[in-house]
């Protein structure tokens, strides 16, 4: 979480739990920022959702450490590692 955001900083967002975005600071007043996605689009948050670095803003994602020796390993199962 990114304290002290002011106009022009650069932080990182995670996206949907999964994928971790640049963006810029539009606009920060209060405990909301404006800020623009790498795609251009515009988006309005709060500050506890802005991340300083990538690695910080990795920390907070939903991925699972197993998932890809899931993929390589037929023998484990959804049944074994519902959370998955």
């Amino acid at each position: 979480m990114v304290t002290g955001v002011k106009t022009g900083d650069y932080v990182y967002i995670v996206e949907n739990g999964y994928s971790v975005r640049p963006c810029k600071v539009l606009k920060a007043e209060g405990d909301m920022a404006v800020v623009e996605l790498d795609s251009g689009a515009l988006s309005m948050l709060r500050y506890r959702r802005l991340y300083a670095t990538r690695e910080d803003a990795e920390k907070n994602t939903h991925r699972c450490p197993m998932a890809k020796s899931m993929v390589s390993d037929p023998m484990l199962s959804l049944e074994r590692y519902p959370w998955i």
